[in-house]
């Protein structure tokens, strides 16, 4: 009997330290996801209400197979004799203890993890009532011992194939993040490409008007040195009244500078039709 305790102890501290038996329930809800789209957009239609129908039968299966095993090892250990009160206290606590975990855990990764939590959302809404069904089958357990008889083998079968299921699930949701992942991830690197043609056709203007600054700070020294005004400033209202009688001075400097702005803008011409139209 010794052992049987021991054992008993150590399932129920290390199982509910480690949320074993909440990590189950919540392996159960993984179909429940699928159905449900995990996706806000599908709150408050039909699919997201199928979802939640289907996490409470998910959750209650899960739920009241892992009551059944419990209250069948209280049995075993006591004898099925009611005089061990401590034990089937322990072992209803035990019983009930996973379904609820799983409730509070639910609550917390609404603040921890608000994405996986909006992907879980309708399952959330049948943890209450799950709760409350297996509390009544626990209890049944306890009291009427034929009826665990009569439900245990079909609870564990129904409990093998939801686990079957849920694991295909998990494997189906893992594609379809990956694939999502994927689909970002591409969307991602074509958006800092259109961004990076954007940014290069920002320069390619500003580039422009650079030079056309350059044109003409060095079309204004010319004509400045050839009509003798020394720094040329307000050109607005002197280069009208500029005098350029000296062809020498004009061939020696303003033709010069103008040769310059033309190759210089021939050469822009070519830049800009290589980079062509931007993206937004």
């Amino acid at each position: 009997m010794f052992w049987h305790w021991l054992i008993l102890i150590t399932i129920i501290l290390v199982g509910n330290f480690l949320h074993i038996g909440a990590l189950l329930i919540a392996l159960a809800n993984y179909p429940a996801v699928l159905v449900s789209g995990g996706d806000i957009k599908f709150r408050n239609t039909n699919r997201y209400l199928f979802g939640t129908i289907s996490a409470f039968f998910l959750q209650s299966i899960a739920a009241i197979t892992i009551s059944a095993l419990i209250i069948s090892y209280i049995r075993y250990i006591t004898e099925d004799q009611g005089k061990y009160l401590i034990a089937w206290i322990v072992g209803i606590i035990a019983a009930i203890y996973p379904i609820w975990q799983a409730w509070r855990l639910a609550s917390y990764e609404r603040i921890a993890e608000p994405e996986s939590y909006v992907a879980k959302e309708a399952t959330h809404p049948a943890l209450p009532f799950s709760l409350l069904v297996t509390i009544l089958f626990t209890l049944l357990f306890v009291f009427i011992p034929s009826f665990l008889d009569k439900v245990f083998y079909p609870f564990v079968a129904l409990a093998v194939i939801m686990a079957i299921i849920s694991l295909a699930s998990v494997v189906l949701s893992f594609t379809k993040f990956q694939n999502n992942d994927d689909v970002m991830e591409t969307n991602s690197f074509s958006s800092t490409q259109e961004k990076e043609n954007d940014l290069k056709y920002i320069f390619h203007f500003q580039k422009l008007l650079a030079f056309q600054q350059l044109f003409m700070e060095q079309y204004n020294d010319a004509m400045a040195k050839v009509a003798n005004l020394g720094e040329l400033r307000n050109e607005g209202f002197l280069r009208p009244t500029a005098s350029l009688n000296d062809p020498d001075a004009i061939a020696e400097n303003i033709i010069p500078a103008l040769k310059n702005k033309l190759a210089i803008l021939d050469e822009m011409e070519m830049e800009h039709q290589e980079i062509g139209e931007p993206n937004s």
